[in-house]
C-alpha cells in the first residue's frame, strides 16, 4: 500500500480560503481599532491587533502544514488516512464497513478542480480533502469493486 500525498491544488485551495477569512478578520480588526480608538486604552488595542495577528499566522501557515502532514493508502480491503501535525492519527477504515460515499464540492473548490471525498462508515465520518477528480475515481471504483465482490 503506497501512501500519497494530496494534490497541491489542495494546499492552493485552501490557501485561498484562509486568505478570504484573513482579509474579512482585517476588515473587522480596523473596524474595532478605528471604532474603539477614542474608548478604550492602547493596551487593549494591542491586545486585540495580537490576537488578529497570531489567527493570521494560522491561517497562512495552515494549508502548508495540511499538506504535508495528510496522506492516504487504500488496497483491496481498507482505506487509510494519517493526518495530525502534533498529535498524529491513523484511521484504518475497512471497505466491509463503508456505508456511503459523498462527493462534496465548493465555489473554490471548483476554481482549483478539486473535491471531498466524504467516507461514512457505521460509525463515523471521514474526508478526504481536495483530491482531484481522477484520484477521486479511482478510490471510488475500488470500493464499488469491493463492495460488489461482498454482495455476489
Amino acid at each position: 500500500m503506497q501512501f500519497r500525498k494530496l494534490p497541491k491544488q489542495a494546499r492552493s485551495c485552501n490557501f485561498a480560503k484562509n486568505m478570504i477569512c484573513v482579509i474579512a478578520f482585517f476588515i473587522v480588526e480596523m473596524g474595532l481599532i478605528f471604532g474603539l480608538v477614542d474608548t478604550v486604552s492602547e493596551t487593549v488595542i494591542i491586545v486585540i491587533s495580537c490576537v488578529f495577528f497570531a489567527l493570521t499566522v494560522i491561517l497562512v501557515v495552515q494549508p502548508f502544514l495540511s499538506y504535508h502532514f495528510y496522506t492516504y493508502a487504500y488496497d483491496s480491503e481498507k482505506l487509510t488516512i494519517k493526518r495530525g501535525v502534533i498529535i498524529k492519527h491513523i484511521y484504518n477504515i475497512p471497505l466491509s464497513s463503508i456505508r456511503d460515499l459523498r462527493i462534496e464540492k465548493g465555489p473554490i473548490m471548483s476554481v482549483f478542480g478539486v473535491n471531498n471525498l466524504v467516507v461514512v462508515t457505521d460509525k463515523e465520518v471521514f474526508s478526504i480533502p481536495c483530491l482531484l477528480s481522477t484520484d477521486r475515481t479511482l478510490i471510488v471504483k475500488k470500493i464499488n469493486e469491493f463492495l460488489k465482490t461482498i454482495k455476489d
